[in-house]
């Protein structure tokens, strides 16, 4: 599963890349096993267990997961919250005193789709209203390796991911906002190995039937988040890879992480990077990688 020729890739545009550290799972879902390999450092010989910073990957793996678990806590607007399309901003600035406050305030009606950490904040709320601990709708269906960030195992390596405050965070969540409240949120937060992630996909699948449950969704879908999981929007540019089918469904995170599954081949794969290093505004080396270890895994199935 994980070939010489995927293997080259991630050697070849990493040692190109600044960001230094990329680990890739490839999942076979129809019989639940995965192989993984990484380089850390821009060392493919180095071993070491590296925990990365999910980032928006956290979305799927706690809200769309909240939802696998228990779709009758969600109500309509729920939904529109979950998928993105409950009207409210995509983004702002949090105080740890006044965020819920803050997301609280928007009316939710409705709208286009706006992809909005605000809006997985406010489905956060108001998932803790009906099921006070959230996480725990999820928590026995994730590996052990895949955390919140305050639960990361003492001593962890933690690749860097940039700067805070003229200091570089590793081992501490990337995002702000997220950074500032402190507590399990829904729109960032959870750390996780290859390994580990690879694992919950498959729990996932596995425990929830998250592809078939998925599957009629994706069939008729209308707008492009299903239940809070992305979907390809154009089949010759997705960062998916060229090769998938227009039912893949999956996630990206800011900190150079994503996933994609595509369910007509039961076949899927994960990417973690620290590709927000040094600085996080350049993003073509980031989505060539992208892009040709999805195209090379899509190729061959």
């Amino acid at each position: 599963m994980i070939t010489d020729s995927l293997k080259n890739i991630l050697n070849e545009e990493l040692g190109e890349a600044r960001f230094n550290c990329a680990a890739l799972a490839v999942i076979d879902f129809k019989n639940h096993k995965y192989e993984s390999f990484q380089i850390i450092n821009k060392n493919p010989n180095l071993k070491v267990t590296a925990w990365f910073d999910l980032a928006s990957l956290t979305k799927p793996l706690t809200l769309s997961g909240a939802w696998l678990s228990n779709p009758k806590l969600f109500d309509d607007e729920m939904i529109l919250l979950l998928e993105h399309r409950g009207g409210l901003p995509f983004w702002g600035r949090v105080s740890v005193q006044g965020w819920k406050e803050t997301v609280s305030q928007y009316k939710i009606e409705e709208s286009e789709t706006v992809y909005s950490d605000f809006s997985a904040l406010r489905l956060s709320l108001e998932l803790q209203k009906k099921h006070n601990d959230f996480y725990s709708l999820t928590d026995k269906f994730r590996d052990p390796e895949v955390c919140f960030w305050k639960e990361i195992p003492e001593h962890a390596f933690c690749p860097v991911t940039g700067w805070r405050a003229g200091q570089l965070i590793s081992g501490q969540v990337h995002d702000d906002n997220c950074f500032v409240i402190g507590e399990k949120v829904g729109h960032a937060g959870l750390f996780g190995t290859i390994d580990g992630l690879a694992r919950t996909l498959i729990n996932y699948d596995q425990s929830l039937k998250m592809i078939d449950t998925l599957i009629p969704l994706l069939k008729k879908r209308t707008h492009r988040y299903v239940r809070g999981f992305d979907t390809v929007q154009n089949l010759e540019e997705t960062l998916a890879g060229l090769g998938c089918s227009d039912q893949t469904f999956g996630h990206l995170g800011f900190t150079g992480t994503s996933f994609w599954i595509d369910p007509n081949r039961r076949l899927g794969w994960a990417l973690l990077t620290n590709g927000s290093y040094p600085y996080w505004y350049d993003r073509l080396k980031l989505n060539q990688l992208r892009r040709r270890i999805g195209t090379d895994i899509w190729t061959l199935s």
